[in-house]
This record gives structure tokens, sequence and C-alpha cells, in this order.
């Protein structure tokens, strides 16, 4: 079953393949042949090099920017919840306003009410 299913993509491949073709030829687009030397030479060992040291740096630049991602990721969890905290701490005292009743803020030698 596999290898028949492998065996229809083949011949579709084929297929799509022709009809581009004859699409290309039909449109007059001028087309580079893979024989052509720069397509078929190796890249120079300085050239491998140099793509080294680029997948080197951009490796690096990923890497930092998953740090900052996880460090912002964090930080915004704590901001939510010190913005909870916050809301929360505004309604108590909000309540405690309305009522009437004084806080105790630890200076005032337990002199008020609460």
């Amino acid at each position: 079953m596999e290898r028949r299913l492998r065996t229809r993509n083949f011949f579709g491949v084929f297929l799509i393949l022709g009809f581009l073709e004859t699409h290309v030829d039909t449109s007059g687009i001028r087309t580079r042949q893979l024989t052509e030397p720069e397509s078929v030479r190796a890249p120079s060992a300085h050239e491998l090099d140099e793509l080294d040291e680029a997948t080197a740096r951009c490796e690096q630049r990923v890497a930092h920017l998953l740090e900052s991602k996880e460090t912002l990721e964090r930080r915004h969890a704590e901001l939510i919840e010190f913005r909870h905290v916050l809301r929360e701490t505004a309604s108590f005292f909000n309540v405690f306003a309305e009522k009437g009743f004084l806080l105790r803020l630890g200076w005032d030698h337990g002199q008020c009410a609460i």
C-alpha cells in the first residue's frame, strides 16, 4: 500500500513537472540549466567557514532572544499579579472608607478601631 502511494506521488510530481515545463516553453520564460558551472560547483572552504560563522551568530542571537522572551513572560506574569494585588488592596481600603472605619496603621499606638 505504501509503495503504491509513493509511486502515485512520484508520477504526480512528473505530471506537474511536465505541465510546468510546457507552460515555461510556451510562455518564452528563459531558464537556467543545472549544468551551468556556478550551480554545479561545490562551495569553497572559505565560503563554508563564513556560513558556519553566520550560522553560529544566528544561533546565539536566537538563544538570546529566547532568553529575553522568557524574562519578559515572567515579568508580565508578575505585573499581572501585582495589578491584582493593587486592585484587591484598593477595594479593601474603599470598603473601610465607605463604612467610616479607621484603620490602625501601626504608628497610632492602638488608638484606632481596626
